[in-house]
């Protein structure tokens, strides 16, 4: 059967540019298989979500009611074929792809099909039939599921059907829809991902939408390709299979054809999830299919291929090694034309790779990749993320699209003394590479992607890591500017006044640096981001009637002016080439990446006399760079722009750039170039050809010669140059030129409350706040967008300041949104007597972070729900800071938020499986039992173990066999423990133990034996001290000891504080909701500490001696986070507080508290036992008339202070309704007038502020209780005229 398979074949190959398909000869048309082809206008036109739907008869015919029906339909049109014997003699393939691809229908050039008309058939391949098609209105396809960077350009309007017909495997469709669909909501630009995905309503034919790339596949590049041009296409395919790979998505058909060129260079990846197509197909049908030499051998090595049971991570990994192959050398790996199946398997399944030979310094590295990946064992092929540890990829890095990340030019090799086999001096200790955790930048950033690499930087795309819209680019230099310029002894005034001018040049020619760092971390420079097109990626014409102002003329005119300015500082660009010049729309050309920072005059001196030049110059340039500054022409840079103006020849901008960097030895022949100049001159205008030769030839021609060339003389108004002046650079603009660190900081706000960030341990949140970030491997990444996946994060944009929709007061920290109205945002407040629509919940959020976007001067918020940060103290902390009752923001953390984040957070630091991981489904981990979690941290050496929520009543003692010696962090909080054992102290690694939430007496004295302990929490236990072991924790820096036993600072704290006073560790003691504590801590030792956070509940004398010691004073250091259960006292039996102070009993106790009033609507608050509780209902809002309230409040308040009972008045925040309530207590039945009362209540609670309704109520009382009285002074109790007579 085989020879007659591949006889057919051979027959049916037809012109395709896929040696595997089927010719547009042998797929009968649309007409052939129904009449009614043209009733399908508007038809295709619905989204998977779907709002219409076609018949399967406009495609198919009928549909069949089973499989066995729907191969009878597809065998009533092969039997029509001339393929007819050939079915019949082999029915098994009428399950083919290719049987498929044979039966669907033609789209007619003209036709319409919804949004889209047809233009014509494109060469078929192995899955479907193609046509290209273009959208038929101006404003794109309707409403795209996804945009991508080409639909964002509004002049592309074209895009490719891809038809698929699934009449021969129906059970296919949905899963290879919810592929399509994964894929559509990716991000990456590595990746041709389907604007739309139309589908009919038989669910027998699915036509992708992608956009065209009219640059085509790289199968022409395939044997041509420069070394760095090679590195840069394999390196994108690499990081595209990561990114599907990452989400479970496969491609499984990985030739080149599939491998697009953007207009932009990079290589882009197409027809992705389409793997189960092939992982369903049996052995016979993948050789009809024409798929073998694209599969491995285990696809073929049995004869009923279970070939859904195959890893199709692997089968991708040995495409991606015929790819490197076959894009390398352009030949194939292995000879398997005209070989019967056995041959082929046998031959694929041995070492009989043979690799041509080529000058390149990646090719071992290249050789060893592609073997490793064509391994015929599965297991022995690496994962895509373990490709990037392979040196190939580690060494090497590639040139940038991108303004600011320019390294290099393909086939030029554009940087010095490279640390990589091409480059000089790779000893010296001044050329180092830096790891990514070396980075100190990154702790404030978040990378973005590796934009490029040379010799001299690495470039990344960044962007502030709580400000996703502030982007910008991040140079990594290969050596310190500042130990260079001591090398080569280059004067550091000179070389700071060079670095000055960089920063802070403003020309628009020129891309100036923003800051600079040279550090023992290494060598920085961050820059703007300019998203544009660098000259090797298009060279502009000569003319060009679409776009006037990229020309090649007006390229040399902005260059120049750029260059002059810089000349005129004192800077020489010294690499100007077409990697560092791009042209930005609305701007023109820019140079960037100039000065001393990236190369020095006399680092090219030096090189000149090794035998590894860095340029290859006439000698009249060298003896330029040898003369001091101020007498320089500057003649590098003038030879570098003869140089760009020649490259409007092919040739010199392909092949002499490289000669002019002397890559591999290649000389530039100046002499050659200028006699293919001037051999063009029927093309290149006689002006152009003077300009060239005097730039390239004459020795005293400088940048202002070229500027006066009548050439450019109706580009350039030089009419101004000589108004011209030099940056004024002051000593203090030298010094500051370099720093130590940057200065750009980005703290959440949480942090400036808390001391740290409650979402950065969360993986769950930060992976669907920050989603579309790209991460190096051994991160968690959350690429599908669907917002059904994880609601984690919502982003709301405002105006000003975020406020309370209904009081308008401002919401920093806290805010309650609602789940159904995008804009509707509520204080805590306001929230409780919310009503706004019956099926509409208001849920707590937090104010993570708030960003500016754009240049309009608005702002966003990223709002994070309380109900998906786990740890509670974190939010018990926020509670305390903005006196909310408790459980306000801890009541909605559910066990779903916790088990998701514990699987997640398992996968961050996993080292068994590097590279991005996965968000897991809920669904996945509800089952998790503890000796799973075991198991799993001890298989993957996880460094974090996570035992929260198991309801263990001990801890378990396969922790201890043997010891998880690589545990850092072990969490035990939410069970019923009762005791620690002492071998916890066997897990010595520890730096976190969390202990929260369960019923301890007493911690045992082995933990003083955790020397690496960071961090303990140990609250809402039954501790009433610490054991004095802990004494021996000397690096100790948060202790969290709420909800527990303890009558004062532990002892052994204060032994720990003196023991570590010389490197004091010790920041944070929370102590709040230990009722026992009525004394403030002994401050002595606390002083010592530079810094301490200190939670303390405000009870009464613990407080008073705070504020009668002065003790905000003398102890600065200490910042105090006050958890106000207790209320204020404001004369005997009166008291005034907030919600907060209305949930213990043994407040009550304490203060004598019986009676309660509560002055607010739909308030909860635990009344004392045994006494009584009056609700008085009423919004807090100026409209509000409290005054009808008053004789009812007044006289219950008066009754218990009769009685001798203590009375305690409150409202949500204790400021406006209680207060008011209290002041008008004492003005009627104390006889006080407004201004005293006022003054009163406010010495006992300073907070009080009631609100201008409210206030302007109690001066009319005060005018109807004292009539004959003077009139009030309100400016003696801080308050302004509310516009009312008195």
């Amino acid at each position: 059967m085989g020879a007659c398979i591949a006889a057919l074949r051979g027959k049916v190959a037809g012109k395709t540019n896929d040696s595997h398909g089927i010719s547009d000869q042998s797929l009968p048309t649309a007409e052939s298989t129904d009449d009614s082809v043209n009733n399908r206008n508007g038809k295709f036109n619905k989204c998977i979500r779907g709002e219409e739907s076609i018949s399967s008869g406009d495609m198919h015919g009928k549909e069949g009611s089973d499989l066995s029906k729907s191969l009878t339909s597809l065998w009533g049109v092969l039997s029509k074929t001339e393929f007819a014997d050939f079915f019949r003699a082999h029915p098994e393939l009428l399950k083919s792809n290719s049987a498929a691809v044979m039966c669907t229908g033609a789209f007619r050039p003209g036709e319409l099909v919804g949004a889209y008309c047809v233009v014509k058939e494109l060469p078929g391949g192995t899955v479907g039939r193609s046509f290209l098609v273009k959208a038929v209105d101006d404003s794109g396809p309707p409403t795209p599921t996804v945009t991508t960077p080409e639909v964002e350009d509004s002049g592309k309007r074209e895009f490719v059907f891809k038809v698929m017909t699934f009449i021969n495997r129906k059970n296919l469709v949905e899963p290879v829809l919810d592929d399509k669909r994964a894929l559509m909501n990716l991000t990456g630009d590595g990746l041709l991902r389907p604007v739309h995905l139309l589908l009919d309503e038989g669910n027998e034919t699915v036509i992708s939408v992608t956009p065209f790339l009219k640059e085509g596949s790289c199968a022409r590049l395939a044997g041509k390709l420069e070394e760095d041009r090679l590195l840069s296409i394999l390196r994108d395919v690499a990081s595209a299979l990561r990114l599907l790979h990452s989400h479970n998505i496969y491609h499984c058909n990985l030739k080149l054809e599939n491998v697009l060129l953007r207009e932009d260079g990079k290589a882009c990846l197409a027809d992705a999830a389409l793997w189960r197509i092939f992982s369903t197909q049996s052995r016979d049908c993948l050789l009809f299919n024409g798929e073998l030499a694209c599969m491995p051998p285990e696809m073929f090595m049995i004869d009923e291929a279970d070939n859904q049971s195959k890893d199709a991570s692997k089968v991708d990994i040995w495409g991606f090694g015929l790819f490197m192959y076959r894009l390398a050398y352009g030949r194939e790996p292995f000879d398997i034309e005209g070989k019967a199946l056995e041959q082929v398997c046998e031959l694929v399944s041995v070492d009989r790779l043979q690799f041509p030979q080529r000058n390149w310094s990646i090719a071992s590295s290249l050789e060893d990749a592609i073997r490793v990946c064509l391994d015929d064992d599965p297991e022995r092929r690496p994962t895509v993320p373990g490709l990037f540890s392979f040196s190939l990829f580690r060494n090497h890095n590639f040139n940038s699209v991108v303004a600011g990340g320019s390294v290099g030019l393909p086939g030029f090799r554009a940087s010095h003394n490279d640390t990589g086999p091409s480059g000089g001096r790779s000893g010296s200790d001044n050329y180092i590479r830096w790891a990514y955790p070396r980075y100190h930048w990154r702790k404030n950033v978040s990378l973005d992607e590796m934009l490029g690499s040379g010799g001299i930087c690495e470039t990344y795309r960044v962007h502030l890591r709580r400000h996703p819209s502030k982007q910008f680019v991040m140079k990594v230099l290969k050596r310190s500017v500042l130990k260079a310029a001591s090398q080569y002894r280059i004067s550091t005034d000179d070389l700071r006044h060079a670095l000055a001018v960089s920063r802070l040049i403003n020309h628009p020619n020129v891309l100036n640096l923003l800051e600079i760092v040279d550090s023992r971390d290494g060598c920085f420079a961050s820059q703007q981001l300019a998203k544009s097109r660098f000259l090797y990626a298009e060279f502009p014409p000569l003319l060009n009637h679409k776009n006037p102002l990229f020309t090649l003329k007006q390229m040399l005119a902005d260059v120049l002016q750029g260059l002059f300015v810089l000349h005129l500082n004192g800077v020489p660009h010294l690499r100007l080439t077409p990697s560092n010049i791009f042209y930005e729309l609305g701007v023109g050309f820019r140079v960037s990446d100039f000065g001393p920072l990236f190369l020095a005059r006399e680092e090219i001196v030096e090189s000149m006399e090794t035998d590894q030049p860095l340029y290859s110059v006439p000698q009249w340039v060298v003896d330029d760079l040898k003369v001091p500054i101020h007498m320089s022409r500057f003649s590098l840079d003038v030879f570098c722009v003869g140089l760009l103006a020649a490259s409007a020849l092919p040739s010199v901008l392909h092949e002499d750039w490289y000669r002019f960097s002397n890559s591999e030895g290649c000389i530039l022949d100046v002499k050659g170039v200028c006699e293919k100049v001037k051999n063009a001159s029927l093309y290149l205008k006689p002006m152009l050809v003077d300009f060239i030769l005097q730039a390239l030839t004459n020795p005293a021609t400088t940048v202002r010669d070229l500027m006066n060339h009548s050439y450019l003389s109706d580009a350039i108004d030089v009419s101004r140059l000589d108004e011209m002046k030099p940056l004024n650079i002051s000593p203090a603009d030298m010094e500051m030129a370099v720093s130590e660190r940057f200065t750009t900081t980005d703290e959440s706000g949480l942090w400036n409350v808390l001391g740290h960030d409650p979402a950065a341990g969360n993986g769950h949140l930060w992976c669907s706040m920050f989603r579309n970030e790209a991460l190096p491997d051994g991160c968690i990444r959350s690429g599908i967008q669907s917002v059904n996946e994880v609601a984690a994060a919502r982003r709301v944009p405002f105006v000003k300041k975020l406020v309370c929709g209904l009081c308008r007061c401002e919401l920093p920290i806290v805010l309650f949104l609602c789940d159904k109205c995008d804009d509707y945002i509520r204080c805590a407040k306001c929230s409780l007597v919310d009503t706004h629509a019956d099926d509409h919940k208001l849920s707590p959020h937090l104010v993570h972070t708030v960003g500016q976007d754009g240049v309009d001067g608005n702002f966003f918020a990223l709002l994070v729900p309380t109900c998906n940060i786990c740890v509670a103290q974190s939010l018990e902390a926020l509670e305390m800071q903005a006196n909310l009752p408790h459980g306000t923001l801890t009541k909605d953390i559910t066990t779903q938020s916790v088990t998701a984040e514990r699987a997640l957070r398992r996968l961050t630091l996993a080292k068994l499986n590097p590279g991005p991981k996965v968000l897991p489904k809920v669904s996945d981990t509800e089952g998790e039992t503890w000796e799973e979690e075991v198991a799993s941290c001890r298989e993957t050496r996880n460094t974090e173990l996570l035992l929260h929520q198991f309801e263990l009543n001990t801890v378990p003692k396969e922790l201890f066999d043997p010891p998880l010696l690589h545990v850092a962090s072990i969490d035990l909080s939410y069970n019923k423990l009762t005791s620690l054992p002492d071998d916890l102290a066997l897990l010595c690694n520890l730096r976190s133990v969390s202990v929260a939430h369960n019923a301890l007496t007493v911690l045992p004295d082995s933990m003083g034996e955790l020397r690496q302990l960071d961090r303990l929490d140990a609250s809402h236990n039954k501790l009433k001290d610490l054991p004095l072991t802990f004494v021996k924790l000397r690096k100790l820096s948060t202790v969290t000891l709420d909800f527990n036993e303890f009558s004062g600072l532990p002892r052994v704290l204060d032994d720990l504080i003196v023991a570590t006073a010389s490197t004091p560790q010790l920041s944070t003691i929370y102590l709040a909701e230990n009722t026992n504590i009525t004394r403030f801590p002994d401050y002595t030792n606390l002083a010592i500490l530079p810094t301490l956070k200190l939670a303390l509940d405000n009870e009464p004398s613990v407080y008073q001696t705070y504020l009668n010691e002065n003790l905000a004073e003398k102890l600065p250091n200490i910042g105090m986070l006050w958890n106000k259960i207790y209320p204020d006292r404001i004369v005997d039996n009166v008291f005034c507080g907030s919600l907060r102070t209305t949930q213990s009993q043994v407040v009550y106790d304490k203060l004598g508290i019986k009676n309660l009033l509560t002055v607010g609507r739909d308030l909860v608050p635990v009344p004392p036992v045994g006494g009584k509780h009056l609700v008085i209902s009423l919004d807090d809002i100026e409209e509000a008339d409290i005054r009808c309230t008053f004789d009812e409040a007044v006289n219950f308040i008066d009754m218990s202070v009769e009685k001798g009972e203590g009375c305690l008045v409150h409202c949500f925040a204790g400021l406006s309704r209680s207060a008011t309530t209290v002041i008008a207590y004492f003005m009627m039945k104390r006889g006080m007038r407004l201004g005293d009362a006022y003054q009163l209540t406010k010495r006992g609670r300073p907070s009080i502020y009631p609100n201008e309704g409210f206030f302007r109520q109690m001066i009319e009382l005060d005018g109807e209780l004292f009539p004959d009285d003077p009139p009030l002074q309100l400016e003696d109790i801080g308050r302004e005229s509310p516009n009312v007579r008195v």
